[in-house]
């Protein structure tokens, strides 16, 4: 990529995709520190089984989170480097990321109070939205060779071409 000049909002949507990679590094790592404390101290609950139950909710969370992290970090490199795969990879990941997000949202309101509420799963899923938004702008795709939002590159067969 020597002599191609990366776009600014390309440098953007980069530094978002980390950030999103890097804050859930930190919310996987402070769901995998409950788990633990749940599973193995109960976490100050009387009923051993509910602190179990949570915590093995916690630690599930916390290893797919981990993962979401290790992949948005990946795809952070290759959106500044403007690979193509990147971008599509980018748009699950963002879903993903949202969808997790509000998972962890369902699961501290039906637990009912007994963890604090995760603001940090509202900055999270706040972050990939915007990061889903700015993907899907005209001047990103071209700047991936993308075509324009919405069409697919038809076969030549399939339009009658040559």
């Amino acid at each position: 990529m020597f002599g191609k000049q990366i776009p600014p909002g390309v440098v953007i949507l980069g530094s978002l995709a980390f950030v999103a990679g890097f804050w859930r590094l930190l919310t996987s790592c402070y769901a995998l520190w409950w788990s633990a404390r749940l599973i193995l101290f109960r976490g100050g609950f009387n009923d051993a089984g509910v602190a179990a139950s949570l915590g093995f909710d916690l630690l599930c969370l916390g290893m797919f989170g981990l993962l979401l992290a290790i992949a948005w970090l990946a795809v952070a490199d290759a959106l500044i480097n403007l690979q193509a795969w990147a971008w599509q990879v980018a748009v699950i990941l963002a879903g993903l990321s949202i969808l997790f997000a509000l998972l962890e949202m369902v699961i501290a309101v039906l637990d009912q109070g007994r963890v604090d509420f995760p603001w940090s799963s509202v900055v999270s899923a706040t972050v990939n939205g915007l990061v889903a938004w700015y993907l899907f702008r005209s001047n990103v795709r071209d700047a991936f060779n993308l075509p324009p939002g919405g069409e697919e590159e038809k076969p030549a067969a399939a339009t009658g071409g040559a």
